[in-house]
């Protein structure tokens, strides 16, 4: 080769040097290879290797219909409230703990059980980190503004939840393989994200927010919820527990059947109630709730700050519960209001046996006292000479 040739050569590499990449040669598949490694890298320390990166369009009835049970569901919401989901399975989820706590990926099978909310945050740093790598690297793209702005939100620990939470659309769904830490543990992903939303002002009534507000507010209010009613609450020592057969008696408090508490799912107290019927069938009358529990803070609330005037309640309510009503028991015919009765009847004594006293008419009068003004003058008192010694008077 002639220097010529080899000057020509040369000079042609140094201006490749300087070209910028061809970002139309960029895709989301690419762009989503590319910022697996960088993130986990970055987040964790994790050596990441991608196996397979797949982009497909999913309705949401087919998103859901690829879901598997115990899988931990965690929503990404982008700054216009636009939701989608990511799901990592059993072994990416492992391998993150591990990588957390003991520093490395374990090369065994994770165990199968059902994620919790302490999982979704172990996985949240690795997750934000992907989703900004990724929009990184896809920066410059048109397809960009469809996946902007996604972040962590919450974890849905129901699956039977998510049809109520994520809202019917064309979803962009990868489904990502990899290979975890340095024994490159097969484990997979599931990012989903929805499309882009369209601002249109044609009409607010028939606009696609509103119609999905009035569909989610109509699928909500019409679900069935489970709720339980508690008649009473006691505790038993242990060794009496196997004696709970049926006929065992248990013993309830008189007033229980009007301090009945309902109860939700998830065992917090919704309201208070009381026990009766209602045509023919057991009834629960709903008589308080988180208007009760509002007031009675009020009140405690009023007390505590020196108001006891406040804490009374309105002069028109109803009449506190005084000493003497609580120690008259129910029906017993006596009244409480005494101000309309009348006096009792006078009735006759008993003669008791001694009679009235004779009459003293006849008693002799007694005179006037004789004058004293021939008694001899007292004369002055005389003088007390004496000392006393005051001393003081210690009081324990």
């Amino acid at each position: 080769m002639t220097a010529d040739a080899v000057q020509s050569v040369l000079k042609r590499l140094m201006e490749r040097v300087g070209e910028s990449p061809d970002l139309s040669l960029m895709t989301p598949c690419k762009a989503m290879r590319n910022a697996l490694p960088k993130a986990a890298d970055h987040a964790l320390d994790l050596p990441l290797i991608v196996s397979d990166v797949s982009l497909k369009s999913h309705t949401r009835e087919m998103l859901l219909s690829k879901l598997e049970d115990n899988r931990l569901y965690m929503l990404i919401q982008s700054t216009d409230d636009r939701l989608g989901i990511a799901i990592p399975d059993a072994a990416l989820l492992a391998s993150l703990i591990e990588i957390q706590t003991i520093g490395d990926v374990s090369p065994n099978p994770p165990i199968a059980r059902r994620p919790t909310r302490t999982d979704a945050s172990l996985v949240e740093p690795f997750l934000d980190a992907v989703l900004a790598e990724f929009v990184h690297q896809l920066a410059g793209k048109e397809e960009l503004p469809r996946f902007l702005g996604f972040s962590y939100s919450r974890v849905i620990e129901d699956q039977r939840h998510l049809p109520l939470v994520l809202p019917e659309d064309d979803y962009a769904c990868f489904e990502i393989a990899v290979g975890l830490g340095k024994v490159a543990k097969p484990a997979s992903l599931i990012l989903a994200y929805p499309s882009l939303r369209v601002d249109t002002k044609a009409s607010e009534d028939v606009g696609p927010s509103k119609k999905w507000t009035t569909k989610l507010e109509a699928g909500v209010m019409g679900a069935e919820v489970e709720i339980d009613v508690t008649l009473h609450t006691f505790t038993m020592p242990l060794d009496e527990v196997p004696n709970l057969v049926v006929g065992y008696e248990i013993i309830l408090p008189r007033m229980s059947v009007n301090t009945l508490k309902v109860k939700g799912s998830d065992g917090s107290v919704v309201a208070q109630g009381s026990l009766g019927q209602s045509n023919g069938f057991r009834a629960v009358k709903i008589s308080g709730g988180e208007g009760a529990k509002t007031a009675q803070s009020k009140s405690s609330m009023a007390q505590m700050n020196g108001s006891p005037l406040e804490a009374m309640g309105p002069v028109d309510g109803p009449i506190p519960v005084t000493a003497t009503d609580a120690v008259l028991p129910m029906d017993t015919g006596v009244p409480k209001d005494f101000s309309d009765m009348s006096p009792p009847d006078e009735v006759d004594e008993p003669d008791d046996g001694l009679g009235d006293f004779p009459a003293m008419d006849d008693f002799p009068s007694m005179g006037d006292l004789p004058p004293m003004d021939n008694l001899p003058p007292m004369g002055d008192l005389p003088d007390l000479d004496f000392e006393m010694d005051v001393s003081p008077i210690q009081i324990d």
